[in-house]
């Protein structure tokens, strides 16, 4: 293990578990009956806003912290205000926050910080003087919140670490918001003194409505209390607590009541509205109106107009009687069918789940967010698993279609692979009835100009001129049976046309390969090749016409071909493959006879092996051995399927944990039903309907989290899904009968646990806790733990392994080195470029080669044999360097010496790696053997002698171990590798180009480091590091809400025990204890199942890898810890509250 390990990761162990924490915090306070309910809503998002931006997922929120916090200031200082429409203006920098500076936001957030401060201030100066004093208590606490969070926020300019700070800070306010009583603390008074003072109430009531002491528009209290002869702290006193309200409520509601029965009263039509307000004792149109309409939700001119006057005495008739509805003889009772009562019924199901889904809105929050996160992922990976499955489906005839692979073992190591010599398509159409077509492409790479436009084409293919007879790639333009017939012919894809020539006709113009400007002419446009292609090109070439072999030579010379058959439709492939073993020895062997002089025989006695096999072409993508053409792995599709299957699962744990474990809130319910006349199987078809139901919602939710995932979700996975492929009707319907499935899943049991319940046992309030029922919830818990830790295991393995990757010492020093690509167009003028840019001040040293580390050699394996010993051939690496390859990358030559220039006999010398070294059997002394490096085709072979050994050095990724290399003294061009300085780069590099200009106006000037070709070998480890991560973190915090949801209930069935126990002396610590001792002994158990099931997947996957880390005991401890570590967390919050509670609330009844 290093040992930075820990200090490297601390903050982010630390933002990780304030993510589970504060998130499941900020669900509560946003949904928890609280008092200030909307003030607490703003709390929840700021809590949310800032946990997200803690724990590096998006800071694009951050703008909208200040004005959250203010409204959560404004709804507590003002409960009486809305959230109005203009209000909505506070949130636009929302638009910008991804382009915003970061001074900005932070100065945004001090100054709403500072306007809520004013807020409180302001709230102080409303107090009248007799009520000042217990209220600005209330507000002390926020106040130093408020004052906290100003600092941090400054401080964060400083160290991001400080946004962990007022995470820390709004967690503090979000408990303190949960552990708050449902209802406002009262002061606490007499029961004989609330009496006297409602008593007294009523009098004054009597009072003043008697004398109309209301209608002096200038009434105080002290006015008032003048008039009554009582002192005004007493006249306050029975106002607050005998009548529950304060002096102008009371005042104003004696003032409306008697505006509402002048309103009824004839005689006072001749006055207006407004008139009939001043003589009750207002002095102002707005205030009248205002608190007219608060009092009875209607302004004053609507109440009037609902009101029927009252009629004089004189004009009062007895009301008409009521006529009974007298039915025809002739007609028959209507009588409901059966359809419309199955209809009434299911109406009568839904309202009851829409009521019983609205009133737990915890359980179902957390149920709703539980599978919606489940869905989404579930979502993802089918659209990511469903592209996987369907490369090269595009192709017409992919099921006819194989490909002929290589198996080849030498010297103990599987070189085999996807190609073939160039002779293979050509001897198998020849010798095979059975094979329709043969075609063959080969991956290449060229300068290609166009009048003044040059690019560099990477992606380009060689081809037979059968390609579009084997494959199907619609033509825009040109014949597909004639485009590759001739020499020197080129067909270009759509996009590439257009980049070449825009809006012109291409066909017939000419295009100049390399710096030899050779011809080729267009014959063909054809569609862009599909993504899920596992071959792609930009221009395909013919091989027509090139310098080819055609001679006896066998499959294994030049195995640059990738070789496709074409079969008979229905035809099984594996009658061929029989056939082919037989063709493949014959014509393998020739060549192991000619290369390294060894029959068949005598070359499979020594441990190796030859041979040839087909491939599906449907099977390419994802069961490839070499990396060439394995662009997917079916591993990583099996192991995202079980991703998704393991998240539905847990989601649906939560669901039947949350179920069972709230059936009591439930049971009266279902005895009162049951005793009603319903019977089992209505009850679980009510329960099941509620079930889907919320998975439907659920759906909804996660339809539009995949939405918002989609992008992010491309570019980890490096694919282009679209969304519109789940608005197709079969994927509509499946998606919905899937969800269908996982509601009636998830609710089964619940469904049938509840609807088994006694109507005698629950009406009586007999305990309804079963141990079967505890068992089962308590095996899901450990479940969604077992889960959870082997995901964790798995991700801290896999970051393990692409850390140790990155550290690994390779041999030779990657950093600061820029290549110069493509120098073979210069030509002659190479090597003189080479020698001005090494006079730089900025260059240390430059080499010319055509190889680069950690990428593509020009001759792959090619097999080297020992002089002395002809038999001991091994397939090596051929690099071809100038002297100062080797210390420009700082490469260290353990025996000999480095190539010179002073040196006429290192034309014929070699340096060779330390594992060329071993594989040709030389113990010691290599400096001076000989070794067999070419042959020609007439067996004349070229001897080599050993001048030097270098140490071993990774030009591949670790996952293969380090190969033979032979290095040749030439002057292979292609690249120029400069060591450079670190300063001035920016200046340095626009010198470079200037300078490639003045020597090549029109190739472009292509460069890149290598420590960055470095990096893109492992992109594959970080994404499925990165996948890994975020599945993990989701897994977490869907089983965090679970736990949460189960130790809530948990709480409050053993609430009258931890009251007994409060009153026998229990402590909170010891109580808190209690209650989370249960579910760690859960986790353990989870983390005991799951340590040996992740060690043998981790075990299998880094086998994959030549160079790897040990499975150390420390790895499953830290997952246990973790996993122990955000259980507490979770379970805290609702153990430390139920420990906090008042035990005579819950032994009141006892």
């Amino acid at each position: 293990m290093r040992p930075d390990f820990f200090h490297r990761n601390l903050y982010d162990l630390a933002a990780l578990g304030t993510l589970f924490s504060g998130l499941t915090l900020a669900l509560l306070v946003g949904f928890a009956n609280r008092p200030g309910q909307r003030a607490n809503l703003f709390l929840s998002l700021a809590l949310g806003v800032i946990v997200v931006k803690t724990s590096g997922l998006s800071a694009a929120f951050l703008p909208t912290l200040g004005p959250l916090l203010f409204f959560y200031t404004k709804h507590l200082t003002r409960p009486d205000c809305r959230f109005q429409r203009k209000d909505w203006l506070h949130f636009c920098p929302l638009l910008v926050g991804c382009w915003m500076p970061v001074w900005l936001v932070f100065m945004s957030v001090t100054l709403y910080l500072y306007f809520a401060h004013r807020l409180i201030q302001a709230f102080y100066g409303r107090l009248r003087p007799v009520l000042m004093d217990r209220p600005r208590f209330a507000f002390r606490g926020l106040e130093k919140a408020l004052v906290l969070l100003g600092w941090s926020c400054l401080l964060t300019l400083v160290s991001e670490s400080f946004f962990l700070a007022m995470a820390v800070v709004l967690m503090g306010m979000a408990v303190e918001v949960i552990l708050k009583s449902e209802s406002p603390v009262k002061l606490g008074m007499p029961i004989a003194d609330r009496s006297d003072a409602r008593q007294k109430g009523r009098k004054l009531k009597e009072a003043v409505a008697a004398n109309h002491l209301y209608e002096d528009a200038e009434l105080t209290l002290t006015t008032l209390a003048l008039k009554l002869a009582m002192h005004p702290h007493e006249l306050s006193r029975i106002i607050n607590v005998g009548l529950d309200k304060n002096f102008s409520d009371f005042i104003n509601e004696c003032r409306v009541r008697e505006i509402v029965r002048k309103m009824r009263d004839p005689a006072y039509d001749r006055l207006t509205l407004l008139g009939i307000a001043y003589e009750s004792g207002f002095n102002s149109k707005t205030t009248f109106n205002r608190v007219f309409k608060e009092m009875t939700g209607k302004t004053p001119f609507e109440y009037k107009n609902s009101l029927k006057k009252e009629v004089p005495i004189h004009e009062l008739v007895p009301p008409s009687p009521i006529q009974p509805l007298v039915l025809r003889s002739g007609s028959s009772p209507t009588r409901a069918t059966d359809s419309s009562i199955r209809t009434i019924m299911i109406r009568n199901y839904l309202k009851i789940a829409f009521r019983n889904l609205k009133r737990q809105k915890v359980s179902t929050s957390i149920n709703v967010i539980g599978l919606a996160i489940g869905l989404a992922t579930g979502i993802l990976i089918m659209l990511y698993v469903q592209d996987e499955l369907a490369y090269d489906r595009y192709n017409e005839k992919a099921d006819q279609i194989v490909r002929v692979g290589l198996n080849l073992q030498l010297n103990g190591k599987d070189i085999g692979g996807s190609s073939l010599g160039q002779n293979a398509a050509r001897d198998l159409k020849q010798e095979f009835p059975e094979v329709l077509k043969a075609t063959r492409i080969r991956g290449w790479s060229e300068f290609v100009s166009y009048g003044t436009t040059s690019f560099r084409q990477d992606n380009l293919m060689l081809a037979d001129s059968s390609f579009f007879d084997v494959f199907t790639i619609p033509f825009l333009k040109g014949n597909p049976k004639r485009a590759l017939t001739e020499p020197n012919t080129v067909v270009l894809t759509e996009e590439t046309a257009h980049k070449y020539f825009g809006n012109q006709d291409p066909v017939g113009k000419i295009l100049s390969f390399g710096p030899d400007k050779r011809p080729y002419r267009i014959t063909g446009v054809v569609q862009n090749v599909p993504s899920n292609s596992h071959f792609q090109f930009d221009m395909l070439a013919t091989l027509v016409g090139r310098d080819e072999k055609t001679d006896g030579s066998g499959w294994l010379y030049s195995i640059d071909y990738q070789t496709y058959l074409l079969l008979p439709e229905h035809y099984n492939y594996n009658q061929l493959a029989a056939k082919l073993s037989r063709l493949a020895e014959k014509q393998m062997g020739s060549d192991i006879q000619k290369f390294l002089k060894l029959t068949p025989k005598q070359f499979r006695e020594r441990g190796d092996n030859f041979g040839a096999f087909l491939q599906p072409l449907t099977d390419i993508h994802l069961y490839s051995r070499d990396a060439s053409s394995a662009g997917g792995a079916i591993l990583y599709v099996y192991v995202l399927t079980a991703i998704a299957a393991f998240m539905l699962l847990i989601a649906c744990v939560n669901f039947m944990n949350l179920s069972t474990a709230t059936a009591v809130r439930r049971s009266r319910e279902v005895g009162v039903r049951k005793v009603l006349g319903s019977v089992t199987g209505q009850l679980q078809q009510q329960f099941l309907l509620e079930s889907v139901l919320l998975a439907m919602i659920a759906l909804l939710v996660g339809l539009l989290l995949v939405g918002l995932a989609l992008p992010f979700f491309n570019q980890l996975t490096g694919k282009s899904l679209s969304f519109q492929v789940l608005t197709q009707p079969l994927m509509v319907a499946g998606l919905v009968a899937s969800t269908g499935l996982v509601g009636l899943l998830a609710g089964s049991y619940p469904a049938f646990y509840l609807a088994s319940f006694t109507p005698v046992l629950v009406l009586k309030g007999t305990s309804l806790t079963r141990r079967g029922s505890f068992t089962l919830r308590s095996g899901l818990v450990v479940f969604q733990f077992f889960i959870t830790i082997s995901m964790i295991i798995a991700t801290l393995t896999a970051d393990r392994q692409l850390r140790y990757m990155q550290a690994q010492k390779l041999g030779y020093n990657h950093e600061h080195v820029l290549v110069i690509h493509d120098t073979n167009m210069l030509g002659t003028n190479e090597g003189v470029f080479r020698d001005q840019l090494v006079q730089s001040p900025q260059v240390v040293m430059g080499s010319i080669s055509g190889q680069v580390p950690v990428g593509r050699t020009n001759l792959d394996n090619t097999p080297v044999r020992a002089k002395k010993n002809p038999d001991q051939g091994v397939m090596s690496r051929f690099y071809y360097v100038d002297p100062e390859y080797i210390p420009t990358l700082e490469m260290r030559i353990v025996e000999g010496r480095n190539f010179s220039k002073n040196s006429p006999s290192d034309a014929s010398g070699v340096i060779l790696n330390e594992t060329a070294v071993k594989a040709l059997g030389w113990q010691k002394h290599p400096i001076g053997q000989e070794i067999i490096g070419h042959t020609d085709d007439n067996g004349v072979h070229t001897i080599y002698r050993v001048v030097g050994v270098v140490s071993d050095f990774h030009f591949e990724s670790l996952r293969q171990k380090i190969g033979p290399v032979v290095m040749f003294l030439g002057r292979n061009s292609g690249n120029i590798l400069l060591k450079t300085r670190a300063n001035n780069l920016p200046q340095f590099l626009a010198s470079l180009k200037q300078q490639w200009t003045s020597f090549s106006p029109v190739a472009p000037f292509s460069y890149s480091f290598l420590d960055d070709r470095f990096a893109q070998v492992y992109v594959a480890e970080q994404k499925i590091e990165q996948v890994l991560t975020l599945f993990s973190s989701l897994t977490i915090f869907i089983a965090c809400l679970g736990l949460f949801g189960l130790a809530t209930y948990t709480a409050e069935q053993r609430t009258k025990e931890i009251g007994v126990r409060k009153v026998l002396g229990a402590s909170v610590g010891s109580v808190v204890a209690l209650l989370s001792k249960d579910f760690l002994k859960l986790i353990l158990i989870a983390l005991v199942l799951a340590s040996p099931i992740a060690w043998w997947g981790m075990t299998h996957w880094l086998n994959e890898f030549a160079y790897k880390v040990t499975l150390d005991w420390w790895i499953f401890a830290l997952a246990g810890l973790l996993a122990v570590g955000i259980a507490l967390l979770t379970v805290s919050f609702q153990s430390i509250k139920a420990a906090l509670m008042n035990p005579v609330k819950s032994l009141r009844s006892d």
